[in-house]
């Protein structure tokens, strides 16, 4: 900011633009800004912060007949020198920069759409390193999209409420989607793309504009995809993070929007081109957040595709759609001889490598990935699950599930603990539906019976209300299915004659009495009236002796 003085203006604005237009009345009108910032301050006080100066002599010269940013724009929209124009661009950011209170909201949308039409001719055509135009541009549409009040991040309320009156995105959206493009060539250089970096990771804050075709965020992220893959740098984790944010966010706009098919679209064409190299770089870089980075944008491939199934549970050719969309990177896991398997190792160990006080790094590094191994082992999202859970089996994520289900800290995440317990229940359930070693697996079981343990002593709570379950089946009905498969485990052994008395039932008898605290305050659980059916129903043929296989509903279960 100190850089911004009446004699630079003089001496080098009035120079530039009187060198690239040679027409002396380009010179007198940069003058006159030059001159009337000098008459508000005569002279500069050393120990006064220049910054703090201007930003209160500016807003003076924003009033009356004869206003600073006329003669800039004008220069801009009608120059015949581009050189000329893009320093009248930089004198107009600037200006913005240094507090001068140019509203965008009450100017004459024609003047602004004009500027817009004139930056985005000064914008490069190749991947060239950013530039001191660049700079402004970005500046000035920081502005323009209400992102920046006087070069500082406005609220996120300001902005829906300056929003709302109009909204320039919406053009920028439709009719220069190139300075998004540019935004995304200059996030290769980090720190270097300065304002660039802070347009295109709020520009779809909080929400994108409805005229913004679903392409545009989702081309964002695979920027930040190339990011994770080119390796670990400091100024890049914020823009990865951003757009994963983005995503999470407008999936489910567009989802509730009816926009499936653009949806898919999108992921098909952002997205799956990518899935080898993240493949390539979990299993070979030496750097674990790289590797980790690498797994959680391949999650996030199988959670963004997820959100039109559940919007949609009941409509075959979604459901279909969904395992189409997601095929390829199926095949590039399954084909890698190493790639699942690391993937399990990595999600065994996240939750002590990830802030669980971060729910949104929770999200991405762990409940985003736990979409896979759900995915293959589900056959309603995945024609050929009943194959290829036994690759997720052998892979590793039994114990890495369980591994997780053991985080106490995770399961205090009131807000993920339901849709976390989900995942990695049903996944658990399948697995075990499918292959003895998993059915017979005592640290499943004794999870398990933990888990029913804790939510009886009230440290969890794993009941679901009538809405949760509509279309996700309870982490109870779960639980209790696979407890089912264990000790049905059991009973076939005994038919067989490997085993004289059911050890897997007496296993079970130890903790299953904790079951009891669930009934002391039935009203609570008026609307969990299936489930606690089902536990009683459970409770009543370990008494019988009739406990046998029980199948229990798919992870996405439609309810009449």
């Amino acid at each position: 900011m100190d850089q911004f003085t009446p004699s630079l203006i003089r001496s080098s604005f009035i120079a530039k633009l009187a060198e690239a237009e040679n027409v002396p009345s380009l010179s007198s009108q940069l003058d006159s800004v030059s001159k009337r910032i000098h008459e508000a301050s005569p002279t500069t006080d050393p120990g006064q912060q220049k910054a703090t100066r201007l930003r209160k002599l500016l807003p003076p010269l924003a009033k009356g007949a004869k206003l600073l940013h006329p003669p800039l724009l004008a220069i801009i929209q009608s120059a015949r020198s581009r050189r000329c124009r893009r320093w009248a661009t930089i004198a107009f950011s600037k200006l913005l920069q240094a507090g001068y209170p140019f509203c965008f909201r009450s100017a004459q949308p024609d003047v602004v759409k004009q500027l817009l039409d004139n930056m985005a001719l000064l914008l490069p055509t190749d991947a060239s390193a950013p530039s001191a135009v660049d700079e402004a541009i970005y500046i000035i549409l920081c502005e323009a999209t209400t992102l920046t009040v006087g070069g500082e991040i406005a609220p996120v309320m300001d902005m829906i409420q300056q929003r709302a009156s109009m909204d320039y995105r919406d053009i920028i959206a439709t009719k220069h989607e190139a300075f998004l493009r540019r935004a995304e060539t200059l996030l290769r250089y980090g720190r270097e793309a300065g304002k660039a970096g802070v347009f295109i990771s709020c520009f779809h804050v909080p929400s994108t504009p409805a005229s913004c075709p679903v392409g545009t965020w989702m081309r964002f992220l695979g920027v930040a995809i190339d990011l994770v893959i080119e390796g670990p740098a400091e100024e890049h984790g914020v823009v990865v993070d951003g757009a994963r944010k983005v995503a999470e966010i407008n999936v489910d706009v567009a989802v509730a929007n009816g926009r499936d098919a653009e949806l898919f679209a999108a992921i098909e064409e952002h997205l799956v081109p990518r899935v080898g190299r993240l493949v390539e770089v979990m299993t070979t870089s030496q750097d674990v957040d790289t590797k980790r980075g690498a797994m959680n944008m391949i999650g996030c491939m199988f959670s963004l595709a997820h959100p039109s199934y559940e919007k949609h549970y009941a409509n075959s050719a979604i459901q279909a759609r969904v395992d189409e969309v997601l095929s390829e990177p199926v095949r590039v896991l399954l084909a890698h001889p190493c790639a699942l398997k690391t993937m399990a190792s990595l999600l065994k160990t996240a939750g002590a490598a990830v802030d669980v006080d971060d729910e949104q790094a929770v999200t991405f590094n762990i409940i985003d990935p736990m979409f896979i191994p759900v995915h293959l082992s589900e056959p309603s999202f995945h024609k050929h699950a009943k194959e290829h859970v036994h690759a997720a089996i052998e892979a590793g994520f039994v114990p890495a599930i369980v591994s997780l289900i053991r985080d106490d800290r995770l399961l205090k995440m009131e807000r993920l603990t339901k849709p976390f317990l989900m995942g990695c229940t049903n996944g658990l359930l399948k697995m075990s539906q499918c292959d003895e070693k998993v059915a017979r697996d005592k640290t499943v079981a004794s999870v398990c019976c933990d888990l029913l343990a804790k939510h009886a002593r009230g440290d969890i709570d794993i009941l679901m209300t009538s809405d949760d379950t509509k279309v996700l089946q309870s982490p109870l009905n779960n639980i209790m299915s696979i407890i089912s498969e264990f000790v049905a485990y059991g009973d076939r052994q005994v038919e067989r004659g490997k085993i004289a008395t059911n050890v897997f039932r007496i296993y079970v008898f130890k903790v299953f009495e904790q079951l009891d605290l669930l009934y002391k305050e039935p009203s609570k659980y008026r609307e969990e009236r299936d489930a606690i059916r089902t536990a009683d129903a459970i409770t009543a043929a370990f008494a019988t002796g009739q406990f046998g296989p029980h199948r229990g509903g798919s992870f996405f279960t439609c309810r009449p």
